[in-house]
């Protein structure tokens, strides 16, 4: 997102003018001179040619100060010769060339003064038709600097009507521009392509005028920043008027607080996709209304979600724009996060600020957004980097959790070089609390270890989502839906596919869609379940009813240990039943088995609704097949656990 996070700390106060106006572009000037000429007029006198740029400044320096002085640069390209060969500190001169595509200044990796690539110290200085690129004019320095060097901490005089125009900036170091201590300044169709901290640096600078500024990329993400320190070199406010420009980030942002002597900067700006945030210490940014993070609850309107969160009550709503916003996030209130759309904003896991969460009794996970109250998230997208061993998993919440509309992906690792690799890491969603859960109109796919893992006592919706593995693989067994606690869930209208283990070896053929254990209980209606090892599988006490599913598995489309009760009727099997139902010996009463579609549709008018026969008539459906799918050990490993040796006597699914 452009201008979505800033890589330094924004402070300071700026109090904004909106202005309107039409302004003007000063368009590139008649091209002069031959081919690497130089030549230098003083005055009236006639042009003389010289061999060098440091030849050319020499005559300018033993010129009258108020002569006017034009150094005219042919095509090519002129080098630095030292850190001072770039050094204009002679009054009334002016700098020409043949064009930004026809004259490049290149100063390299020399720095004057350690301050710049070219260093602007005279007052009536122009630079303009040209090219200007740096390879390091000084970390605080710019490839263009205007200021006479103080010691930092006196009063800094200032320099008298600067003009930078039609020229093109790119610097591997420092800033573009750089204008500290100067009084009037055009800065006239400037292009800066890249700089490594902001694009232009302004500090006590009065009357600034950028006409036609073109910002790129920049380290700090931020086109313009108007600089502050408490010492008497800063001791004058900056005024900068932004016409016709086209910014990079849209972020431009004052660091000088109102209390600091001649009060706060002041920038007028004829853009009105621009707006004002207030920051909660007082200071002011100028960015696009496109970038702007909205409590929706208070009206505040932030820069950071940090800072957003930070400040929000619980229960208040925040709204994000467009982008990417890096996590983690841990929150200890309860808040919805609304986005402008999954796929359009996204909150991507951190490596650099991940945290160690227990959960589900002593296990360990680094979710990308963490929270210990009520959580709601709608329309966006939760995402990974995908090179961190032991390091990714989506969203944990101990409380509450609802998710409308997410996008959960790449919750995975990479770092082996495969899709994913066998650490027990990479569940989308986890919930471990006594909160309600709903999951609605989302899509989970590219995880490693289960999309929904949920052990709550509160109730629990699952709906109209789609989940996806990554299908074929021999490195880790997938899941979608995982029950684990006391709570009744509402399981409708998902599709769940792409969840296949292939490698040779005990737990081949073992992946599940859904996966209930412990006192769950579950309505599974009007799902589709297809390219997956097995369908669903009830272990412990866990009692479902699961009707009107198609039910399309390479395997069991159901496997059942629980002692509780069990109604499946009106399924497609995607087989017959004595093929595609494993029921234990010791199970609890499963019943509709003689009930089954013998198409692979969901009919739409009986929703949750089971149509089987029951009791003693279904009795037959409890036959036991003569190979043992699965076990409890097994599911605990299937699921996570640590227990992947505890296999019992049990066979393995065909």
């Amino acid at each position: 997102m452009k201008g979505k996070l800033l890589k330094k700390a924004l402070a300071g106060v700026l109090s904004l003018a909106m202005v309107f106006s039409t302004g003007s572009v000063i368009m590139a000037e008649e091209a002069f001179g031959a081919e690497g000429t130089i030549t230098v007029k003083i005055g009236n006198n006639e042009a003389a040619a010289y061999s060098s740029f440091d030849e050319a400044m020499t005559a300018v320096r033993a010129a009258e100060d108020s002569l006017s002085k034009t150094i005219t640069l042919g095509e090519g390209t002129f080098n630095s010769a030292s850190g001072e060969t770039f050094r204009i500190n002679e009054p009334n001169t002016t700098i020409t060339g043949s064009g930004a595509d026809a004259t490049v200044i290149n100063t390299g990796s020399y720095a004057v003064s350690g301050q710049a690539g070219i260093l602007i110290q005279a007052d009536n200085v122009t630079i303009e038709n040209l090219r200007v690129e740096s390879v390091d004019p000084g970390a605080s320095g710019g490839a263009i600097k205007a200021t006479l060097i103080g010691d930092g901490e006196s009063s800094l005089p200032c320099l008298k009507n600067v003009t930078i125009s039609n020229v093109v900036i790119s610097t591997e170091a420092g800033y573009g521009l750089n204008l500290h201590g100067v009084e009037v300044a055009d800065i006239n169709n400037v292009t800066i392509e890249k700089a490594a901290k902001a694009s232009v640096s302004v500090a006590k600078a009065a009357d600034v005028t950028f006409s036609g500024l073109t910002t790129g990329k920049s380290g700090w993400e931020t086109d313009i920043a108007v600089q502050y320190k408490d010492t008497s070199a800063y001791d004058g406010a900056s005024s900068i008027s932004i016409e016709n420009s086209d910014l990079y980030y849209n972020v431009v942002y004052s660091e000088r607080p109102n209390t600091a002597a001649e009060g706060g900067d002041t920038i007028a700006i004829d853009d009105e996709s621009m707006t004002v945030v207030e920051r909660a210490d007082g200071t002011k940014v100028l960015i696009s209304k496109d970038n702007v993070i909205l409590n929706e609850t208070t009206g505040e309107e932030y820069v950071s979600l940090t800072e957003a969160v930070e400040e929000a009550a619980g229960g208040d709503v925040i709204v994000l724009p467009a982008g990417e916003f890096a996590g983690n996030l841990f929150l200890d209130k309860e808040l919805t996060l609304k986005g402008a759309g999954a796929g359009e904003t996204v909150i991507k896991f951190d490596p650099a600020t991940k945290q160690k969460i227990e959960y589900f009794d002593g296990r360990e996970a680094y979710p990308a957004v963490y929270s210990t109250e009520d959580l709601t998230l709608e329309n966006l997208t939760i995402a990974g980097p995908t090179d961190q061993h032991h390091g990714i998993d989506g969203v944990l919440a101990k409380a509450g959790l609802t998710l409308n509309n997410v996008e959960i992906k790449d919750i995975r690792c990479t770092a082996d070089g495969g899709e994913v690799c066998g650490v027990q890491y990479g569940r989308g969603v986890m919930v471990d609390g006594n909160g309600d859960v709903n999951i609605t109109g989302s899509h989970i796919y590219d995880f490693q270890k289960q999309a929904i893992d949920l052990n709550t006592s509160g109730s629990i919706v699952i709906a109209d989502n789609i989940i996806e593995g990554i299908g074929e693989n021999g490195t880790i067994t997938q899941n979608g839906i995982v029950l684990r606690g006391t709570g009744h869930a509402e399981i409708t209208g998902n599709s769940i596919s792409g969840l296949r283990y292939t490698a040779d070896n005990a737990w081949s053929d073992s992946s599940y869609a859904i996966l209930m254990y412990g006192a769950s209980s579950a309505d599974i209606n009007g799902n589709t379940i297809e390219e997956v090892d097995n369908g669903i599988i009830l272990d412990e006490e866990a009692t479902a009813k699961i009707n009107n599913n198609i039910i399309n598995a390479d395997n069991y489309g159901l496997v059942v240990y629980t002692t509780g009760s069990v109604d499946a009727a009106d399924n497609y099997w995607g087989g017959a039943v004595e093929d595609k139902v494993w029921i234990d010996e010791n199970a609890g009463e499963v019943t509709g088995l003689d009930n089954v579609k013998e198409e692979p549709v969901i009919d739409e008018n009986k929703p949750g609704e089971g149509t089987g026969e029951s009791g003693a008539e279904a009795g037959s459906d409890k036959t036991p097949k003569t190979s043992d799918p699965f076990s409890l050990g097994l599911m605990l490993a299937l699921a996570g656990a640590s227990g992947a040796g505890i296999l019992a006597a049990r066979k393995k699914i065909k």
